[in-house]
């Protein structure tokens, strides 16, 4: 079976990543912002439903 591509949104910037994890995130655990780039990135790596990392290092948003 062939596998359905995606749509993707444009690359998002360090504050809108920043924003969708903290709608991910409510209560008890510490702001995006307040958080190393890192912890960030990695939390949106796992997220293969909602976010694709691309060959250059860069999320977008998948798009339904």
């Amino acid at each position: 079976m062939k596998k359905k591509k995606n749509k993707l949104s444009k690359s998002l910037t360090w504050n809108e990543l920043a924003t969708e994890y903290n709608k991910s995130h409510k209560g008890g655990i510490l702001p995006a912002r307040t958080l190393p780039m890192d912890t960030v990135f990695g939390w949106a790596e796992k997220q293969t439903d909602k976010f694709k990392v691309t060959k250059e290092g860069t999320i977008c948003k998948i798009l339904k």
